[in-house]
């Protein structure tokens, strides 16, 4: 089952096998190597926060501002602040099979690690195949996987109060898409992601 409880967990295995907090594991390891020079693991451990979006959520039929959501806990299962240029990073690396900087020189995890975050781990029922004739779909480890077009598609949504994101991979069409909205609803990160992916699948006259 999906559950951001056990996301927590493995951020508490991983500050214990490593013997440093989560937030200090991810921003050395991962963040640093790739240069995601604007990204902290947490909103408090950003460095520049002079440029930040405002959360926003309806309250009283109105969409405002609403306060900022600062887990005190749990930054391993949603903590993590940044941006299109950093994330853009994050996302070439996985097209890159964990392979980074100049010529691809570099690693940050393996084929083997790689082939099994994007490998069906917990299976999930599909109905109708819907407006890209989707077939199956599965959990991987920290991945949606399902077919759209006969190509798969890796795929992982965020949310915190007034603030909603989507990450969509099609590697054999080598493509990324990045969405992140400041707002409290996924209409808009589904919009934007099916249009880019209706341009690619020459789909037209479609009002997503």
């Amino acid at each position: 089952d999906y559950d951001n409880n056990l996301y927590i967990v493995a951020g508490e295995v991983v500050a214990r096998a490593s013997r440093k907090s989560w937030d200090e594991f991810v921003e050395e390891r991962i963040m640093a190597p790739l240069g995601m020079t604007h990204s902290a693991a947490s909103f408090d451990r950003l460095k520049d926060k002079s440029n930040v979006i405002d959360a926003h959520a309806p309250v009283e039929g109105k969409v405002q501002v609403i306060a900022r959501s600062t887990l005190k806990v749990g930054h391993s299962a949603g903590g993590i602040n940044s941006c299109i240029s950093d994330l853009s990073k994050w996302v070439l690396l996985h097209l890159a099979h964990g392979k980074y900087g100049e010529g691809l020189s570099k690693t940050l995890f393996s084929e083997e690690v790689h082939e099994e975050m994007w490998s069906p781990q917990t299976i999930i029922q599909v109905g109708d195949p819907g407006p890209y004739n989707t077939h199956f779909a599965a959990y991987g480890l920290g991945f949606g996987i399902t077919d759209v077009k006969g190509y798969k598609q890796l795929s992982h949504t965020g949310g915190l109060e007034g603030m909603v994101t989507q990450i969509t991979m099609i590697p054999e069409l080598n493509l990324g898409i990045i969405v992140l909205t400041n707002q409290q609803e996924g209409g808009a990160f589904r919009s934007v992601t099916n249009q880019i992916k209706d341009a690619y699948f020459k789909i037209s006259g479609t009002d997503r």
